[in-house]
């Protein structure tokens, strides 16, 4: 094969195989997810395409409730958008009634983002232990 042909080939390769890769989201450390974090917890979903008034254009804001608070302000209930728009980045989130562990980031408008696209949110299997202090809602 010609040089310059064995080249061309190479680099129309490579070229193609970074784009097809461009939108993966590379999953973070823990430690970098909660150093970047503005708010982790654990929390249950009251409500899905809740009409945040900060964001009165998006359909798709979960209303968490904060059952647990690990880092940030304490906050009863949290909007988190869940969807926006670009698939690679959207959280594995939002089921009515599913309790998950949040990672996220306050936007310029109020409302919650995951830290980590589709690793910023994860839902809890099973059953969590009830203390005493976590009986009082």
């Amino acid at each position: 094969m010609h040089p310059l042909i064995s080249i061309l080939a190479t680099t129309s390769f490579l070229v193609a195989s970074t784009s097809i890769s461009a939108n993966q989201v590379v999953e973070h450390s823990l430690e970098k997810k909660v150093a970047d974090a503005d708010a982790v917890f654990i929390g249950t979903v009251r409500q899905l395409d809740y009409v945040d008034p900060r964001e009165p254009n998006s359909s798709h804001i979960a209303l968490v409730h904060v059952d647990t608070p690990l880092k940030g302000e304490k906050i009863e209930n949290v909007s988190v958008s869940y969807d926006n728009g670009i698939a690679e980045f959207a959280p594995l989130c939002c089921e009515n009634g599913r309790i998950y562990v949040f990672f996220l980031k306050r936007t310029p408008s109020g409302v919650y983002e995951s830290v980590n696209g589709p690793y910023g949110i994860y839902q809890v299997k099973g059953v969590l232990p009830t203390f005493e202090w976590q009986t009082e809602r």
